[in-house]
C-alpha cells in the first residue's frame, strides 16, 4: 500500500481515509504503524489538526506495540513533524527524544541523518544560530556520504533560515539559487531566492517572482504542508518590495488565519509579550510599505495577541 502526494486535496484526503480504514481493519500493530505516517502526511488540510493528532497517537502506540525499532522511528518522526506543525511542544519533545534514542540504538547513518535534521531545527528555533549552522553542516556531510537524496535540499532550507535570521543574505544567494534550480517544482525555494534578491538589491528578479504569483493567484496555491510557507513568503516579498497590489491580493488569503493563532496564543501567555515585542521589531524593520498595508498588519497583529498570522492554518 503506497500513498503519493497530489495537490488535489479532496482526492488526497479521500485516499488517506481509505488507507487508514484498511490499516485499522487489519488490526495488526505493524500495519497501522507502517501505514500511519504517510496517512498523516496525506491528511494535511485545514481543519484536520485534531484528527491527525488522534491518528498520530494511535500510530505511535501501534509502533511501540510492534516492537520494531524502525517502525517506532518512523512513527515518532511523523509525530514530531505534526507536533511542530500544530505547536505542541510537549509532544514534539517527547517524540524528538524517542527519535534520537532509536537512532542511537539502531545506529544506521540514515536514521542519524534524519535525527540531525531535527537537532538543527531545534537549535535554529531556540536562536542558537552558530550551533544550528554547525549541526546543519555536519548533517549535510553525513547526508552526502550516505547518498540521501534530500541532503542538500534540507540543508539549503535550514541554511536559509539561519542566514536570514543572522542577516547574511549575500552569503545565502548562491546556496538558495542552487536549491531553486535543483528543485524547480518547489515554490518555497523560488520565494526564498526572491527574498534574498530583494535583500541584496536585485529587486527586479524578486518582483518577477512576486508578480508571477499574483498572476497565478495566491488563493489557488495547493493547500498542503507548504501552503503557509508559500503564502508568508509572498507576504514578505510584498512588504520588502512595497507592492501595494500584491499586499491587497494577499490580505484576504492570510487574514482568516488569525482565529486559530489567537487561540494558540492564549495557551502560552508567558511567551506572548516576548513574541509581541519581536513581531513589532520585525514589522517595523522592513522597508516602508504601501499606505494602508502596515496599519492592516498592525490590526491583524493586535487581533492575534501579537502572533504572526502564519503559525497554523489547521
Amino acid at each position: 500500500m503506497n500513498l503519493v502526494y497530489t495537490p488535489a486535496i479532496e482526492r488526497r484526503v479521500a485516499l488517506a481515509d481509505e488507507a487508514w480504514a484498511l490499516a485499522e481493519a487489519s488490526g495488526a500493530a505493524a500495519v497501522i504503524a507502517d501505514v500511519g505516517p504517510p496517512v498523516l502526511a496525506a491528511l494535511w488540510s485545514p481543519g484536520n489538526g485534531r484528527r491527525r493528532q488522534e491518528i498520530a497517537a494511535r500510530v505511535v502506540a501501534a509502533a511501540e506495540a510492534s516492537g520494531d525499532p524502525r517502525l517506532q522511528f518512523s512513527a515518532h518522526h511523523a509525530a514530531c513533524n505534526l507536533a511542530v506543525e500544530t505547536a505542541e511542544p510537549v509532544m514534539a519533545a517527547r517524540s524528538g527524544a524517542r527519535l534520537r534514542a532509536t537512532a542511537r540504538t539502531i545506529g544506521e547513518p540514515r536514521l542519524r541523518w534524519t535525527a540531525g535534521v531535527f537537532d538543527t531545527f531545534e537549535a535554529m528555533m531556540a536562536g542558537h544560530l552558530a550551533e544550528a549552522e554547525a549541526l546543519a553542516t555536519s548533517n549535510l556531510e553525513l547526508g552526502i556520504q550516505i547518498g540521501a537524496a534530500d541532503a542538500f535540499t534540507l540543508y539549503a532550507a535550514q541554511y536559509f533560515v539561519i542566514g536570514t535570521f543572522s542577516g547574511r543574505h549575500a552569503e545565502l544567494l548562491p546556496v538558495v539559487e542552487q536549491a531553486m534550480h535543483q528543485n524547480p517544482g518547489a515554490l518555497p525555494f523560488r520565494l526564498a531566492y526572491g527574498i534574498v534578491c530583494s535583500a541584496v538589491g536585485r529587486d527586479a528578479e524578486a518582483r518577477r517572482i512576486l508578480r508571477s504569483g499574483m498572476s497565478s493567484g495566491f488563493d489557488a496555491l495547493p493547500v498542503d504542508n507548504l501552503w503557509m510557507t508559500s503564502v508568508i513568503g509572498y507576504a514578505v516579498l510584498a512588504i520588502e518590495l512595497a507592492d501595494a497590489a500584491a499586499a491587497a491580493q494577499l490580505l484576504p488569503v492570510i487574514e482568516p488565519c488569525h482565529h486559530p493563532v489567537r487561540a494558540a496564543a492564549g495557551q502560552a501567555p508567558r511567551h506572548r509579550d516576548a513574541r509581541r515585542r519581536g513581531a513589532d521589531v520585525v514589522v517595523r524593520s522592513v522597508r516602508p510599505v504601501p499606505k494602508g498595508w502596515l496599519p492592516q498588519l498592525d490590526r491583524t497583529h493586535h487581533r492575534t495577541g501579537g502572533e504572526h498570522p502564519s503559525v497554523t492554518r489547521e
